[in-house]
C-alpha cells in the first residue's frame, strides 16, 4: 500500500471517528422543550398552509371552467411539491429530547409523504384534464386524492402527538379555543 492510499485511508477513518455534522440529541428534554416543540409545530404547520389553500382553491376554479381548473391544479402541484421538500428542511429542536425528537422526525416523514401525495393528486388532475377520455387518469386521480387525505390526517395526528408528548396542550397548539378560567 503506498503513502497516498494510507493517507487517504487515515483521512476517511478520522472523518468517520468525528461523526457527522448532526447535532447530538440529548436523551432528556431541556427546560425549553415545550416552547421549542410548540414553535416547531407552528412553523411546520405554517409551511403546510399554501398547499392546503391551493387544494381549497380547486373547488372554485372547477366552477370557472376547465382552463381555470387546469391552472389551479398545475399551481397546486407546484406548491405541494415545494411543501413536500420544505417539510424536511425545518430543523427539529434538539431541546425536545431523544424520544420526542424521533416522534417529530417520524411526523415530518409522514407529512412529507402526505404532501407528496397531494402533489400526485394535483398532477393526476392535470393528466385527467389533458386526456379526459382515459379512465386510468381518473382512477389515478381518485386514488391519489384518497392517499393524500389519509396522509394529511396521519400527518396532523403525528404532529399533535409529538408536540403533546413535549408537554404542549391542544390550546397551546391552537387546536381549541382558550377557556375563560374566571368563570366558575
Amino acid at each position: 500500500m503506498n503513502l497516498k492510499c494510507l493517507s487517504g485511508l487515515a483521512l476517511c477513518l478520522s472523518l468517520a471517528a468525528c461523526g457527522s455534522n448532526e447535532k447530538e440529541i440529548p436523551e432528556e428534554p431541556s427546560a425549553t422543550a415545550k416552547v421549542d416543540a410548540i414553535e416547531y409545530f407552528q412553523h411546520l404547520s405554517t409551511k403546510l398552509v399554501p398547499c392546503d389553500q391551493a387544494g381549497k382553491n380547486l373547488g372554485s376554479a372547477a366552477q370557472d371552467g376547465d382552463v381555470a381548473f387546469f391552472n389551479a391544479a398545475t399551481a397546486m402541484a407546484r406548491i405541494c411539491l415545494s411543501t413536500h421538500k420544505d417539510i424536511k428542511e425545518i430543523p427539529i429542536p434538539a431541546s425536545v429530547g431523544n424520544t420526542v425528537h424521533k416522534q417529530f422526525e417520524d411526523a415530518a416523514e409522514v407529512c412529507s409523504n402526505a404532501y407528496l401525495a397531494k402533489w400526485a393528486s394535483a398532477d393526476a388532475m392535470v393528466d385527467a384534464l389533458n386526456e379526459p377520455d382515459k379512465i386510468s387518469h381518473k382512477a389515478e386521480m381518485q386514488n391519489a386524492a384518497n392517499d393524500a387525505a389519509q396522509g394529511i390526517a396521519a400527518c396532523e395526528a403525528a404532529l399533535v402527538l409529538a408536540a403533546m408528548n413535549a408537554g404542549a396542550t391542544a390550546e397551546e397548539l391552537g387546536l381549541t379555543q382558550p377557556t375563560d378560567k374566571s368563570e366558575g
